[in-house]
C-alpha cells in the first residue's frame, strides 16, 4: 500500500532529538515519528481540503501519533460548513487515544466554535459518554472556549457532575477549575467551598489555581484553607 504524502512529508520533517523528549510526556504511546507541532500544523493547512488531504483523513486508522496529529488539526482548516466539520469530529474522535493529541486538537477548533450553542450541544453529548477523551474533549473545549459570563455556570455544574476517575479526564476538570478561579473567581470558587468535586480533582484544582500567577496571594492563601482529606 503506497505511502500517504502527509506521512511522506511527517517522516521527512522527523526530529529525533524531539521524539525523545516528547515520548515521555504521553505515557502509553510508543508510534511517534518525531515531528514538532508547528510542522504538523503547516503540513495539515497546506493539505487541508485537497484531495491528498480527504484521502489522508478517509484512512483511518492511522500508525503513527503524528498523523493523528495532523489528521485533528486538518478538520480545524477544512474548508466546510459546521455539520460537515461536526461529522469529522465526531468520526475521528474514537482514535484519539491520548491527551496530546486530544488538546492539540480542540485547539485547532475556532471555527467550529464559533457556532457557540451549536458547538456547546455536541460537547453536552460527550459527557454522558464512557470515553475518557470524548470526555476530556469536551472539558478542554469547555475551558478553551466557554468561561465567560454567558456559559460559565453551565460548564462548571457540568464539570463537577462528571464521575469518571481516569486520571486524565480528573486532570481536565481541576485545570478548567483553576482556569476558572483565574478568569470567574465569584463564581467558580462554591465548587471549592461547598466540596463538591472528589478529594482529588479538589485539591488538584487548589494546586494548579496556586501555580498561577495571575491569582492573587490573597486568594491563593484562602485556597489553602480549603484543601480536604482523603485525597487519593
Amino acid at each position: 500500500m503506497s505511502i500517504s504524502p502527509i506521512s511522506e512529508e511527517l517522516f521527512k520533517a522527523q526530529d529525533k532529538k524531539y521524539r525523545e523528549f516528547h515520548m515521555p510526556l504521553v505515557p502509553g504511546v510508543e508510534n511517534i515519528i518525531g515531528v514538532r507541532v508547528p510542522t504538523i500544523k503547516s503540513i495539515a493547512k497546506r493539505y487541508a481540503s485537497t484531495k491528498e488531504g480527504y484521502e489522508f483523513i478517509n484512512s483511518l486508522p492511522h500508525t503513527y501519533y503524528d498523523e493523528n496529529m495532523a489528521h485533528g488539526l486538518m478538520i480545524g482548516f477544512l474548508k466546510c460548513d459546521k455539520e460537515e466539520r461536526l461529522a469529522e469530529i465526531d468520526r475521528f474522535l474514537p482514535y484519539v487515544d491520548n491527551w496530546g493529541v486530544c488538546d492539540s486538537f480542540v485547539s485547532c477548533l475556532k471555527t467550529f466554535f464559533k457556532s457557540r450553542e451549536y458547538a456547546f450541544e455536541f460537547l453536552e453529548r460527550q459527557l454522558n459518554t464512557d470515553s475518557v477523551y470524548r470526555i476530556r474533549f469536551a472539558l478542554v473545549s469547555f475551558l478553551n472556549y466557554y468561561m465567560d459570563d454567558e456559559y460559565i455556570d453551565r460548564v462548571l455544574k457540568y464539570t463537577a457532575e462528571v464521575k469518571n476517575e481516569d486520571y486524565y479526564v480528573k486532570m481536565a476538570q481541576a485545570w478548567l477549575v483553576s482556569v476558572g478561579i483565574v478568569k470567574q473567581y465569584e463564581r467558580t470558587v462554591h465548587l471549592l467551598t461547598e466540596g463538591v468535586l472528589s478529594p482529588w480533582v479538589h485539591n488538584k484544582a487548589i494546586q494548579k489555581s496556586k501555580e498561577s500567577f495571575r491569582v492573587s496571594k490573597e486568594i491563593k492563601e484562602y485556597l489553602n484553607t480549603l484543601r480536604v482529606k482523603g485525597e487519593k
